[in-house]
């Protein structure tokens, strides 16, 4: 086409479309990334600080260790307002950490003991250790509002065992035919998320509805997933690791 040919009305079609497909990755690009802010908190004085859950307001629980090599040194803190306060249970000996905390300010955590390792509710005054019936250690992963928990425990087999406590009565909730099961998540509705092993010792992904049901998953490609909470909109967070081993956060929506 000379410079002084028209396009005909295929051409101006192509050509508007051109520009509009333009104009919107200009758009695009323009269009100010999200801005978050993010804020830093640790225990004055030692190596590692780690945070683990965290409430609907202004606190979160986690723990610090003294020893960045020794898990033995770690000590169970409560951060509400900025300010951190080490919450070790009075009989505890050591391993001491926080996983969760609910809306009415109950944290749940684990720690070591004379007669082994075993979960704790701490509602701001009162500690209250949990034992899983007859097990050997016991943790506690969750908590909801409704002061249902979620963990796991352990026998002298060594096999780890997912567990709920509902409404005061504990049950196993263990994946079919996994060689291991943890579960590590609960939201107001009783919906459980966690993990389990096969026979070669890979983890995966599961989902427990209230009334039983699992479902299990694995991120698309992942070699492993493991499940960290659920939200009320059945909202999951987890992680994931590739091919390389290498471990990915993730959410499912």
């Amino acid at each position: 086409m000379s410079r002084h040919e028209t396009l005909g009305p295929r051409s101006w079609f192509r050509c508007a479309a051109v520009l509009q497909l333009f104009a919107m990755a200009l758009a695009v690009t323009r269009t100010p990334a999200v801005a978050y802010e993010f804020e830093t908190f640790e225990v004055a004085g030692v190596p590692i600080t780690g945070g683990r859950g965290l409430d609907d307001g202004s606190c979160q629980v986690g723990y610090f260790q003294t020893d960045p090599e020794d898990f033995s040194t770690a000590h169970a803190i409560l951060r509400c307002d900025g300010v951190i306060d080490t919450i070790d249970p009075p009989t505890s000996l050591s391993d001491r950490r926080t996983f969760d905390i609910n809306a009415a300010g109950v944290v749940v955590g684990s720690a070591q003991r004379a007669s082994g390792s075993d979960g704790f509710q701490f509602d701001g005054s009162t500690y209250t250790w949990v034992e899983y019936p007859g097990a050997d250690q016991t943790v506690i992963r969750g908590i909801n509002d409704s002061g249902d928990v979620v963990g796991e425990y352990e026998n002298t087999d060594g096999v780890r065992h997912a567990f709920a406590r509902f409404g005061g009565s504990f049950v196993t909730i263990d994946v079919p035919l996994a060689s291991a099961s943890r579960a590590r998540g609960i939201n107001n509705l009783g919906e459980v998320v966690g993990f389990w092993d096969d026979s070669a010792g890979l983890r995966h992904a599961f989902v427990r509805t209230p009334d039983g049901i699992f479902t299990t998953f694995d991120y698309p490609g992942a070699s492993e997933t493991l499940l960290g909470d659920i939200n009320d909109v059945g909202e999951i967070v987890g992680t994931y690791f590739d091919g390389a081993g290498t471990p990915h956060g993730f959410v499912r929506t």
